[in-house]
């Protein structure tokens, strides 16, 4: 399910000329949805949309904010 914070994470993205890509892997049974972040040179996957928010908000936004 999608907060507003993981909106505003794939906005923040977005704006920053990045993309936030999702793809599945493994097995039939045992599917995973792997979140793809690709953003200012960093690329970084991740298992849910909460922790790709919160590393968005801990490593991307003091970045922006020191620039």
């Amino acid at each position: 399910m999608q907060t507003n914070y993981v909106s505003y994470a794939v906005a923040l993205v977005a704006k920053l000329g990045g993309t936030v890509t999702h793809e599945k892997s493994g097995a039939l049974l045992s599917r995973k949805i792997i979140i793809i972040v690709l953003v200012l040179g960093e690329y970084c996957q991740f298992e849910s949309e909460y922790d790709m928010a919160q590393w968005l908000i801990n490593t991307i936004v003091p970045r922006v904010l020191a620039t």
